[in-house]
């Protein structure tokens, strides 16, 4: 089992090394390989469950370079280095299914749910086409909304990717989860919170990184922090956990 220790260790290299100004190609590179070869093995045992869900890696590398590109000219805004780094290597991650949503009916045959009524699965769009475009809209909707006065002109400006976790089961819900533009490396997870029946135990920031909450809501929560600490879901969570590899 991957054990709090492990992760927590693995958080404090990366923090240490963010900190320090290092050289983070080759941490970030692999943190990330880990990541993808974790929700693999996660996906695959969800579905021996019968977890009526495929698509756990979303594809998004083919033509990456040229759909970034883009998206940075029209917006005139680098996208961070770790989400750079996190679509090559990974592409993009889901736990939820946002057309058909039968996670959602899977947790409740269980009796199993969030404590705010979501499972709050992870969820990490790709930078395929769709969401070159919504990036790009978005950012249009946000300079009309600068131009016209009903936002400040040194208002962030974030790049959303993910829903939250209302909207990730189908309930209005809030803002999506966002980069913020703090860090090219550990972006802070703009609009998240741990909403689970506990909080991860290494889930020791508020706000958290991106990488980290990667790290705990994989690794920890088995990829549904809004399940946390249910008594359904942790015979569950830790037989899914166990022999994860570490990222």
């Amino acid at each position: 089992m991957a054990t709090i220790d492990e992760i927590l260790k693995r958080r404090e290299i990366w923090s240490s090394a963010v900190a320090s100004g290092d050289s983070l190609e080759q941490l970030a590179k692999a943190a990330c390989e880990g990541c993808r070869a974790a929700v693999s093995q996660l996906g695959s045992q969800l579905l021996d469950m019968g977890y009526p869900h495929r698509n756990f890696i979303l594809p998004g590398n083919s033509r990456l370079a040229g759909r970034m590109a883009k998206i940075e000219k029209h917006t005139g805004r680098r996208i961070p280095a770790v989400l750079r780094e996190f679509w090559t290597t990974v592409g993009g991650v889901s736990f939820v299914n946002l057309k058909s949503y039968r996670h959602v009916k899977f947790w409740d045959d269980k009796a199993i749910c969030g404590a705010k009524g979501f499972c709050d699965g992870v969820y990490v769009n790709a930078c395929d086409n769709e969401w070159m475009q919504y990036a790009i809209d978005e950012f249009d909707s946000y300079s009309e909304d600068v131009a016209d006065g009903q936002l400040e002109a040194d208002a962030e400006f974030c790049f959303a990717v993910s829903p939250d976790g209302y909207h990730k089961d189908d309930i209005s819900g809030g803002e999506a989860y966002a980069l913020g533009n703090n860090s090219d490396w550990a972006p802070t997870f703009r609009n998240f919170e741990w909403t689970g029946h506990k909080r991860p135990e290494t889930a020791v920031a508020d706000p958290t990184d991106f990488l980290s909450y990667l790290r705990t809501a994989i690794l920890e929560c088995a990829g549904f922090p809004g399940l946390f600490g249910h008594p359904g879901f942790e015979p569950i969570r830790e037989s899914l956990v166990r022999d994860l590899p570490v990222f």
